[in-house]
């Protein structure tokens, strides 16, 4: 296949594609722009010929840089797409980016399926990524604006949203009424609520909310208040590390707990948890215990987590 040609694009010619991305910060584009002055652009858009000008398949915030930047042209790849072609590229160049909004993400999903006849598995393939994904994402479009919006700016985590999306709107509201009541939700507490509100659902009965939502709070209380004083760590699907003699000790004590454990989550965390207590040791913070048998951390040399 020969190296595709490198064009420079008029500015002027150059129009938005039917993007997926609808949040451009300006932070970031600036921060882009200063990178391109900098170092130039390294990677050249993808455009494709509509008419008498060019349509954005891939690098829209590069091309919103360039504008800041007060250029006129910009090095592009220009190539013969039809509209599901374009619309594959662009799912596939924008799904993997850190900072896509998971709103933007299952609307891309959705837009597919509706344009295009794909089913979720088409969706998956195109984006690269794994079919559980595109259905968690989508499931969140039937989630009440509210939640929408908490969502989006960051007020509530994508996991919560994906919980409580097979409730009905005012039990969703229910639920968020419930998160509203506590300082710092853990997921699988919010997982009980959501199942006691989904089984009401299925029997089609509704309750005192106020008294629902304020023996919910109740019930959960003494697990929150542990989870809101633990020091380490910090993710709540891990075990607490328990003091067990010195600050070494204890590390490695829990680094060999996770490593033993049947849960695939647990193992995964090992390997991380070693290169923080190994950055506590090259620190002076931490002391490994002295004892004959090796540490846990020599089996963590060949271990990578999976996520």
């Amino acid at each position: 296949m020969p190296t595709p040609q490198i064009l420079d694009i008029p500015l002027d010619r150059i129009r938005a594609g039917d993007n997926d991305r609808t949040v451009f910060r300006e932070s970031d584009l600036r921060a882009l722009a200063d990178s391109l002055a900098k170092d130039g652009l390294l990677q050249p858009v993808t455009l494709r010929s509509v008419g008498d000008h060019y349509e954005i398949v891939a690098g829209e915030r590069r091309t919103r840089a360039a504008l800041l930047l007060g250029w006129t042209h910009i090095p592009a790849i220009v190539r013969e797409m039809t509209d599901e072609q374009a619309s594959s590229a662009m799912l596939a160049e924008n799904i993997h980016r850190a900072d896509i909004d998971p709103l933007d993400e299952a609307r891309a999903y959705q837009k597919r399926i509706d344009s295009f006849g794909w089913s979720p598995t088409q969706v998956a393939k195109a984006a690269k990524v794994g079919e559980k994904r595109v259905r968690a994402r989508l499931a969140l479009l039937t989630l009440v604006p509210e939640a929408q919006h908490l969502i989006r700016s960051g007020q509530m985590g994508v996991q919560f949203g994906e919980l409580m999306a097979p409730l009905d709107h005012n039990r969703q509201r229910i639920a968020m009424r419930y998160l509203s009541g506590t300082d710092r939700p853990l997921l699988r507490e919010f997982a009980a609520v959501v199942g006691k509100l989904t089984s009401e659902q299925a029997q089609d009965t509704m309750f005192d909310l106020n008294l629902f939502v304020a023996q919910a709070l109740e019930e959960h209380a003494a697990e929150r208040a542990e989870w809101k004083d633990r020091r380490f760590p910090f993710d709540e699907r891990l075990p607490l590390m328990k003091r067990v003699g010195t600050l070494g000790l204890s590390f490695e004590t829990y680094i060999a707990q996770l490593l033993a454990s049947d849960d695939q989550h647990h193992r995964d965390a090992a390997p991380i948890v070693g290169r923080i207590y190994q950055s506590m040791l090259l620190g002076g913070m931490a002391y490994p215990p002295r004892r004959e048998r090796h540490s846990p951390l020599e089996s963590l040399k060949h271990e990578t987590p999976s996520a």
